[in-house]
């Protein structure tokens, strides 16, 4: 169940569908905010709206559930590069 739900959600926010995608990464209740790849991807929902900081809690509450989660550090990488912080996002990646 959860892995479709992933499936789901990347494909509307692939399809520009952000809001949507949310919804159903939602709909996975307290499971789904138990689940590191579903909290990159509400974090990737927050990037999509421009709320880096709700975007940056996400990626980290990702990698507290799983230190390996490499999208979150990816994610958390690029929200450095943007502010500038080179140094910062190199660590990440």
């Amino acid at each position: 169940m959860i892995e479709e739900i992933i499936g789901e959600a990347q494909a509307l926010i692939s399809e520009g569908e952000p809001d949507k995608a949310l919804q159903i990464l939602m709909s996975a209740g307290a499971e789904g905010m138990a689940n590191p790849i579903i909290r990159n991807k509400i974090g990737v929902y927050y990037v999509s709206k421009g709320k880096a900081q709700e975007a940056e809690a996400e990626f980290r509450a990702a990698i507290t559930l799983d230190c390996e989660c490499s999208p979150a550090y990816t994610n958390l990488g690029n929200i450095s590069k943007e502010r500038g912080d080179v140094e910062k996002a190199i660590e990440y990646y």
